[in-house]
């Protein structure tokens, strides 16, 4: 009887390191898993952060390309405004005279 209460001691001694110890175990791997859950979050957060900004980004090359695209098309109605200027410069003088040729005038020197 002696000998089977000391087994039964050490026995439950035993149960209770084995207990402790997997306790412990199990709230390591609960810090673990909270620490996993906070870093899933935060990487979350960062891709959440990094699509806004690539929207972003992107609005922001839409622009731009609009931008560059008036600033074309302005240029070139520019240049097609000059040459027809420099076209009509060039006609006048053209035309006057022409038209001196057909009536036989001839222009005046002061």
């Amino acid at each position: 009887m002696k000998a089977d209460a000391q087994t039964a001691r050490a026995s439950e001694a035993t149960v209770r390191s084995n207990l402790a110890s997997t306790q412990a175990e199990l709230k390591r791997t609960q810090e673990e898993l909270q620490r996993t859950k906070d870093a899933a979050a935060r990487a979350t957060k960062e891709a959440e952060q990094a699509k806004n900004d690539a929207q972003s980004a992107r609005e922001a090359q839409a622009k731009a390309e609009n931008k560059f695209h008036d600033a074309d098309d302005a240029r070139v109605a520019a240049e097609e405004r000059l040459k027809a200027s420099e076209d009509a410069a060039k006609n006048q003088g053209g035309f006057g005279t022409r038209l001196r040729s057909w009536f036989g005038s001839k222009p005046s020197n002061p």
